[in-house]
């Protein structure tokens, strides 16, 4: 009845409002269609993987990336829960985060393994929170991305490092690490070793209050410091430090400076040297020795050599120097007697073979006669490579020989004709 009261006018008024509604109502789906798309191609051309959970595990919503990295199509989402692709390992973890997502909590970081399509391990790091509706659950919002790649790095990294501090630790030499101003950082345990102290008792502390240097050693110790400070690497060089039991230890120290967060540090390499120095002390005396008793020898006009069992001269006294010239490197037989090849009855070469002295006499190239006398001498593995000789001159004892052997038949036979 309304109606029939109203005008003509005022119903083209309505017709026409009405008509602008539904115009308005037409943009306005228009306009939230093209905001959904834009969402959507917002979220599917998204780096990270994102996803929404329904309170009962099952996806509502998974965008592209996270297919691709899961490896699965967009139609068999629906069939999935959030518990079929949590990695046996991350799923007791998971279900606690998942509870506490659906009961309001945000999730600022979470650090899970999914196990794709084909079996694939990934780890992924990310955030959850959940939409609720008058108190309750509604579907939870997840972002997370693959740091499966940078985790393998860590790890990788991790063991590098593991191993690198256990060949460290283990190293046979002392290892030390300073700053410019001496100060130790660290050390290994042959360090703790050499200096009689624990790590904990240098670390923190300056090298010259730990380590006690004999006094000779203290200005070239500041003065190798100083250098490896400037970049410098420096050694080997030789010091005497005194350990905290008052023991005494002779070390080569090799330094090599590094940088570190813009900071000179030294790294510094120390070898125990001591027994190596006692050793060196003891074959000098020995060697001196030697030298005495060569000399003596040579004084009583014994020769000596060392022969190899290529015959080839590797050392000889005064001596033979003076009466043959420096024969080293050369070849005895061509040398001594002057001939071609070896000499039948060359004492060498049978000490060699039998391990044991042997004799022989033996004319050489001056045409004197010599009694040779050849002891082997062992190398480390047990053989013999090659033998002592003493060479004496005995053409004059020779002569004498014949002249009494001589002098003892002429009376024999003068006795006999008497």
């Amino acid at each position: 009845m309304r109606n029939r009261n109203k005008t003509k006018a005022q119903l083209m008024n309505e017709l026409a409002e009405a008509r602008q509604r539904i115009a308005e109502l037409e943009a306005s789906d228009a306009e939230r269609k093209r905001a959904e798309e834009a969402l959507r191609d917002f979220l599917d051309n998204a780096s990270d993987l994102i996803q929404s959970v329904a309170p009962d595990g099952h996806f509502l919503y998974v965008n592209r990336r996270w297919r691709e990295t899961l490896g699965y199509a967009e139609e068999e989402i629906a069939g999935l829960s959030l518990f079929d692709i949590i990695h046996p390992e991350s799923l007791a973890h998971c279900h606690e985060v998942f509870q506490r997502v659906i009961a309001g909590e945000n999730v600022d970081r979470v650090e899970a393994k999914f196990v794709t399509k084909d079996g694939r391990t990934i780890v992924v790091e990310g955030s959850a929170n959940c939409r609720l509706e008058g108190g309750k659950p509604v579907a939870t919002r997840g972002l997370f991305r693959d740091i499966t790649d940078r985790k393998r790095a860590e790890e990788a990294l991790r063991e590098s490092e593991e191993r690198l501090k256990t060949l460290v630790e283990n190293a046979p030499e002392a290892i030390f690490l300073v700053d410019a101003g001496g100060k130790f950082l660290d050390g290994n345990r042959k360090a703790e070793e050499l200096i009689g102290c624990s790590r904990g008792e240098f670390i923190g502390r300056n090298f010259a209050e730990v380590v006690v240097l004999d006094k000779k050693y203290v200005a070239k110790a500041r003065a190798r410091l100083k250098a490896s400070s400037q970049g410098q690497t420096t050694g080997p060089g030789e010091y005497e430090l005194v350990r905290k039991d008052g023991s005494r230890a002779v070390v080569e120290v090799n330094a090599i400076p590094v940088e570190r967060e813009g900071k000179v540090e030294i790294i510094g390499i120390v070898r125990d040297i001591t027994d190596r120095k006692q050793m060196e002390a003891a074959v000098k005396s020995e060697r001196d020795k030697l030298q005495s008793l060569m000399s003596g020898l040579a004084y009583a006009q014994l020769g000596i050599d060392m022969v190899g069992m290529d015959y080839k001269i590797l050392f000889q006294n005064e001596t033979l120097t003076e009466r043959f010239g420096d024969l080293t490197g050369k070849l005895c037989y061509e040398q001594y007697m002057n001939r071609p090849e070896p000499c039948d009855v060359c004492p060498m070469i049978r000490a060699l073979r039998s391990g044991k002295v042997e004799t022989a006499e033996i004319t050489g190239s001056d045409g004197k006669l010599y009694e040779i006398i050849s002891a082997p001498l062992p190398s480390p593995d047990g053989t013999f490579d090659k033998a002592v000789e003493v060479i004496m001159d005995i053409t004059e004892r020779k002569r004498a020989e014949e002249a009494l052997r001589e002098s003892e038949e002429k009376l024999r036979r003068m006795f006999e004709s008497t």
